[in-house]
């Protein structure tokens, strides 16, 4: 994938997907159920709100320095479970069906995350 391609699809996803608000009924309804929920809620509107800032600021990405890239491939490497093991039990609960906003919300932050370290290491090696 070339470099304005994949900036146009990072643009497009997060203008598409990441209007909706947070999925807090989502949240809550987990809460429920799970015994570690701790700090889950604010956890990961901020891990949201980085992906969205990347997306959003894609066009300046393209301006950074290889130092600044490689700080920003550094922020991007984890999903947010992998940043959060302490919440790896709300996971589970996570489904399409009962739980579609955090679905949605979950699996947009890792389409965007991916495709904003696809078109970081392609500048880094271009």
């Amino acid at each position: 994938m070339e470099i304005d391609e994949l900036t146009s699809q990072i643009r497009e996803t997060a203008r598409l997907e990441l209007k909706h608000p947070f999925p807090y009924r989502d949240c809550r309804e987990i809460s429920k159920f799970v015994e570690n929920f701790g700090e889950f809620i604010p956890d990961l509107d901020l891990y949201s709100y980085t992906i969205w800032s990347y997306a959003n600021g894609v066009k300046k990405i393209l301006q950074r320095s290889e130092e600044q890239l490689r700080e920003s491939k550094k922020v991007l490497q984890k999903s947010f479970f992998e940043l959060k093991p302490e919440y790896i039990s709300v996971k589970g609960y996570i489904k399409a069906d009962s739980t579609p906003d955090l679905f949605s919300r979950i699996q947009t932050n890792e389409k965007l995350r991916i495709l904003l370290l696809n078109l970081i290491s392609l500048l880094l090696y271009k």
